[in-house]
Order: structure tokens, then sequence, then C-alpha cells
């Protein structure tokens, strides 16, 4: 049976503890390498340099723990996307606004760790359903709530063209997930993604935004008619 879990927002820090973030930090490298099920409270201290009961004074049950270093690595890997919306309003055209996100977004999934966990998550789905509904809501949807609003003000400034808002974003989110996630197997993936991991982002965000451009008006230039 599993400890209560009381939810708690990515926003909410851990205490202010040495000890706390290098424990978390081992139990990063030792759940991504060994799986939930095969890693033990006693590999993780071992890991962090600590002793068993210390590692039970922050975190009482490996559910606690495992719960605790998904969030912190989705913590990590959230994107300043205020910092965009301010770059629209300090002059910045719209797409290039919706690339910086898209930028961020990708190299927030580069750590291989963060896929190891987050592959985790989903196997685990079972017994921690929380866990997926935490990412979901608090690393998807900002993500996509974000590039809304940017490709919302990006069509009425008639910088892109009409669309669905939420379903372009949604896309935008979706295909930069799916590439970080070829890319993190290699191994697997290599005939999707080729060698060159940074081409490969550009490439992926100049298509996505390129879908996004404006229709060009029909040409008015009817001079070829009376040549």
């Amino acid at each position: 049976m599993t400890d209560t879990f009381s939810p708690r927002t990515l926003g909410d820090p851990l205490p202010d503890d040495a000890r706390a973030s290098r424990i978390i930090a081992a139990a990063i490298e030792t759940f991504g390498a060994r799986g939930y099920t095969d890693t033990t409270l006693a590999d993780i201290a071992r890991r962090a340099h600590v002793s068993t009961s210390t590692l039970q004074l922050h975190f009482s049950s490996k559910d606690e723990l495992f719960r605790e270093t998904v969030r912190s690595l989705m913590l990590a890997s959230l994107t300043a996307t205020d910092d965009e919306s301010t770059n629209v309003l300090a002059g910045a055209t719209v797409a290039d606004a919706v690339r910086a996100v898209a930028r961020r977004y990708w190299r927030s999934m580069e750590r291989p760790e963060l896929v190891a966990i987050l592959r985790l998550v989903v196997a685990e789905l079972p017994r921690f359903p929380e866990l997926a509904t935490l990412h979901a809501v608090e690393a998807l949807e900002r993500q996509v709530h974000a590039l809304e609003r940017l490709i919302e003000r990006g069509v009425v400034r008639g910088e892109l063209r009409p669309v669905d808002v939420r379903a372009a974003a949604r896309t935008i989110v979706a295909t930069l997930a799916a590439h970080a996630l070829w890319f993190a197997y290699p191994g697997i993936y290599a005939g999707l993604t080729g060698p060159d991991r940074d081409r490969a982002a550009a490439a992926t965000i100049e298509t996505l935004i390129q879908s996004l451009a404006p229709t060009p008006a029909p040409s008015t230039d009817d001079s070829s008619d009376h040549a």
C-alpha cells in the first residue's frame, strides 16, 4: 500500500537542504538507470553518500522519494514562458516569440534523465496516476497555454494566419515531444532523426512556424495580361 499523496504544485520548493537536494540528484540517476522496482532506498542512499536512516528523515518511503524526484525534474525542465510574451510586447515578432518558446521546450527535453524518468512515470501509471496528471497539467498544459496566447496574438495582428489556436499549440508541443523522445533513443530512431540534433530542431521548428504563416494575398499586378 502506498503512502498518502498530498498534491503540490511545481512552484512549491523543497526545503533548502543540501542533503535533500543531493538525495534527489542521486534518485534521478538511480531510478533512471535501474527503474522503480529494482531501486531501493539503500541504493539511493549509497549514491547520495548518506545513510538510509538520514534519507528517511527527508523522504519516508520510496514512493514519496519517487514522487519528489519526478516533481523536481519537471520543475527543472519548465521553460520561462513569460519572457517570450514580454518579448512580443517589446517589439519581437510573434513568430520569433513562438520560435523562442519552442526552442526552450526542445532544450528542456534534452536531458536523458528526464526522458528516462518520464518513461518510468508512464510505466508506473497504475501506481502513480497523479504524477502523469501533474506532468500533463503543470508541464504540458503550461507550454500549450503559453503558445496559445502567442498564436492568438499573432492571428489578431495579422502576423499568423487564422487557425484553431489550441490545435496549433498542441501540435507544436506534441511534435517537439515526439522528436525529443526519438533523439533520446538514437539506436532505435536514428533513421528518423539523423545525427544532428540541433539541425533537426531548427528544421522542425521552422516547419511548424511556416505552417502558421499568413497566406500571401493574390497578386493584383495584371501587367502580364497586357504585354
